[in-house]
């Protein structure tokens, strides 16, 4: 019995790390960062227009207010995945380097 619930936190666990793992390298994070860019260039240009039309301006209208959901199974998951990432691109290197060794000198 111990042992199938195991199974079942570890299945669990590894669906997660595969979801935040390839959330990650499909450009997810990247993607959330360019949307805040485009906001960015829309406040400057309301910005702009506000200060062409003498309206009075207060630089907290324009600031854009942060949203964070992450969380910390989130943010757990992300560092997991990343960390494993690192460990294995580092692995395959490493064996990639010991078969140029045997096979290609």
């Amino acid at each position: 019995m111990k042992t199938n619930l195991f199974n079942k936190i570890v299945l669990i666990l590894f669906l997660i790390f595969l979801g935040v793992y390839f959330s990650g390298k499909n450009g997810y994070y990247e993607s959330v960062l360019h949307n805040k860019k485009n906001l960015t260039e829309e406040q400057i240009m309301k910005f702009e227009n506000d200060i062409a039309n003498n309206i009075e301006v207060d630089l907290n209208e324009y600031i854009p207010k942060e949203d964070n959901n992450s969380n910390f199974v989130s943010n757990g998951a992300y560092n997991i995945s990343q960390f494993l990432s690192n460990l294995l691109n580092d692995k395959c290197k490493d064996v990639w380097n010991l078969i140029k060794t045997l096979f290609i000198s």
